[in-house]
């Protein structure tokens, strides 16, 4: 019998040398999904080729990479920028592991150089057997990145502790706590070495990634963890997640945002066949935005043209933004250049919208696609944490009438099974509150609210931990018994549902 089960997160020491990064897993049934050890996906990181293929056709694959691209300002109105968008090798802005707390200094890379992988079968047979005479854990629940010390913050990758002396040691019981039939974790900084990337200044950032796949589906959710690990308050920041796509004959290929609900964006096949790759059955890829709002989008493809590629610093910076790389803004209509309406969302498809905006020949020429689907927030403090859920779809559909359809379909079916397996409604963030400390160490957290509301914790596992349901305008003192982790706290009034990640040290 579990006498005290609770998610933790914890590290291991590293030193102080750093090496290239090769390691990587794989997840997905139909798509295999490469996730390397700095965070990149779906890219080979020795070659910069696309590893995104369909599983009983390898050549065919729908994306060439994909992750994060974080732009912010800090209080002296100079940007910080850290991406996943490789267009060299070894031009990176990311590296394996954590940063020290105090310091925001990295160590070896070395000792994170690797994507831990498990399946819940393993997991369940753990569970099964560990107090069996004879049992050995397997490789992956014995290494789990576990145990820490030095500076390096206690709790990482996410683990149950069955006997509840809060240090992680599968031959007691203890296994690690995924996600769905399997999961892949991996730890990584902006701080390690100067960035060849984006070419801007590091944030100070760790990055704590967990990609999962839940039974009978194939979209692959991300669940990041972005922890500002340096002295630096930054007054705004714009954290994106990129898709960079393929689809077979990259050269084809057409932009969209799915600007309402579910908000995505997505890469798709131009034309009616992808010659030598999917032919006539037309090849997607999308992400959709789970947990926060998308404020903006922005596409480029691989010219020289103001809509194109950026290549300084100054133009990574203002894409971004979700600018044109002069800085000029997005303008409705045709490629978004011309003068116009300003929009927030480049070539906006939703169904339900009252605006339509599609790329179409002759003033859009098929080509290759980036396109970043943005949201914008202010004040991310030292030491504070964003999360971002991101679900990633691959599919194929049969013509341009059905395309966007199918599409929405996925991308809302995404949704729908995260909200099930969360236990946590995520519409858009209109309640009005704030929580106080953040993170709390003394068992005890304020909550500032602007009007009435009810009141949930729960834990990683979706498990309600506490609960208030007498929230009044103004301060109200919310008394914890929790072990250290990371909670979700769901905050509900009559303007909505909101929810924020409370930590417990």
């Amino acid at each position: 019998m579990i006498k005290n089960l609770f998610v933790v997160f914890l590290v291991s020491f590293w030193a102080s040398t750093m090496h290239a990064q090769n390691s990587f897993a794989t997840i997905g049934d139909s798509v295999h999904l490469r996730i390397n050890s700095n965070g990149s996906l779906g890219v080979n990181m020795s070659d910069l080729s696309p590893s995104s293929n369909a599983n009983n056709q390898p050549k065919n694959h729908f994306l060439r990479q994909a992750g994060l691209y974080i732009v912010a300002q800090d209080n002296n109105g100079v940007y910080h920028s850290a991406i996943q968008y490789l267009q060299n090798k070894d031009s990176l802005d990311f590296w394996p592991g954590p940063l020290d707390t105090f310091t925001g200094q990295t160590g070896n890379a070395s000792t994170w150089d690797n994507v831990w992988s498990l399946t819940k079968e393993e997991i369940d047979y753990h569970k099964k057997n560990w107090n069996t005479s004879g049992y050995t854990p397997s490789k992956n629940i014995a290494e789990w990145p576990a145990n820490g010390s030095g500076g390096f913050a206690t709790y990482l990758a996410p683990f149950v502790d069955y006997n509840g002396d809060k240090v992680y040691n599968p031959t007691l019981g203890d296994y690690p706590a995924i996600r769905g039939k399997k999961s892949a974790y991996c730890i990584f900084n902006d701080k390690a070495k100067e960035h060849h990337a984006s070419l801007g200044i590091e944030l100070g950032i760790e990055v704590q990634l967990l990609a999962y796949q839940l039974p009978d589906l194939q979209t692959i959710y991300l669940e990041y963890y972005l922890i500002n690990r340096s002295a630096t308050n930054y007054e705004k920041v714009w954290i994106s997640f990129i898709l960079d796509g393929q689809c077979g004959n990259a050269n084809d290929n057409f932009a969209g945002t799915l600007q309402n609900f579910p908000q995505s964006i997505f890469v798709y096949n131009a034309d009616d066949n992808d010659e030598d790759f999917f032919g006539t059955n037309l090849p997607y890829v999308s992400a959709t935005f789970l947990n926060e709002n998308m404020t903006q989008s922005i596409a480029f493809d691989k010219s020289g043209a103001t809509n194109g590629a950026p290549k300084e610093v100054d133009e990574f910076a203002q894409i971004g933004k979700g600018n044109w790389k002069n800085g000029q803004l997005l303008q409705y209509g045709g490629k978004g250049l011309n003068k116009s309406t300003q929009a927030s969302y480049i070539f906006g498809q939703s169904i339900s919208s009252s605006t339509f905006w599609i790329e179409k020949v002759p003033i859009n020429e098929p080509g290759r696609r980036t396109i970043l689907g943005i949201t914008e927030r202010a004040n991310w403090l030292e030491k504070d944490f964003i999360r971002l859920d991101i679900g990633l779809n691959f599919g194929t559909y049969q013509n341009e009438e059905n395309r966007i359809a199918v599409i929405e379909s996925k991308c809302l079916e995404s949704m729908t099974n995260y909200r099930k397996m969360s236990h946590t409604f995520f519409p858009p963030m209109q309640a009005n509150f704030s929580i106080y400390p953040n993170p709390s160490s003394s068992g005890y957290f304020m909550i500032n609210s602007a009007e009435k509301a009810t009141l949930q914790v729960y834990d990683i596992q979706g498990v309600e931990r506490f609960h208030n349901l007498h929230i009044e305008k103004g301060t109200t003192r919310c008394n914890v018994s929790l072990p250290p982790g990371v909670y979700f706290l769901q905050y509900t009034s009559k303007l909505g549902t909101r929810t924020e990640k409370l930590c417990i040290k």
